[in-house]
């Protein structure tokens, strides 16, 4: 998973603009995630990767550049 596929991804679970998004968006502060909408992105990640992203770990990420260093701790994101 690349950055553009991340932003994608983020911007049709959420209902938002890609231009909307950045590496430094928060996630809930920026982006208006609420609960919902952050199990629905991780549920939508696992199925994508194959991978079983931890909720502690999860649960931490604030920003889209969060996610995007959780993923690749799972060998799931290609080069930016």
């Amino acid at each position: 998973m690349n950055k553009q596929d991340l932003y994608t991804l983020i911007s049709n679970v959420f209902g938002i603009e890609l231009d909307e998004i950045d590496m430094e968006s928060d996630l809930t502060e920026d982006l208006n995630a609420d609960h919902t909408s952050l199990v629905e992105l991780k549920l939508q990640l696992e199925d994508l990767t194959k991978a079983n992203i931890d909720q502690e770990e999860f649960d931490e990420v604030e920003t889209v550049e969060d996610l995007y260093t959780l993923l690749d701790q799972y060998d799931v994101t290609d080069e930016l």
